[in-house]
């Protein structure tokens, strides 16, 4: 059996991963590893943009129940409020 040996191991491959890793390999040997290829992460997938009730048809209140589930409630339910009640604000300005 082969042996590595690293400075840092980093778990997942997502951006916060790889930016981790971009930043740890300045200060020694870096492994990231993913439960797939780091071409198939959360970040990698993401569409970028603003999320932003917009739409005459659309709500804040849907975007704020979407995200806390999506979330699975570890998210701080006033912070996401804030966000998306200002985004609208901004974005409409």
């Amino acid at each position: 059996m082969e042996k590595y040996s690293y400075d840092f191991v980093i778990v997942g491959a997502g951006l916060a991963g790889l930016y981790s890793a971009m930043y740890a390999s300045s200060f020694g040997k870096v492994a990231v590893i993913t439960k797939t290829t780091l071409d198939n992460s959360n970040s990698y997938w993401a569409q970028g943009g603003i999320a932003a009730a917009v739409d005459p048809n659309d709500s804040p209140s849907f975007h704020y129940e979407d995200t806390i589930k999506v979330g699975r409630n570890l998210c701080n339910q006033e912070a996401v409020k804030f966000w998306f009640l200002k985004v609208k604000r901004e974005l409409m300005n």
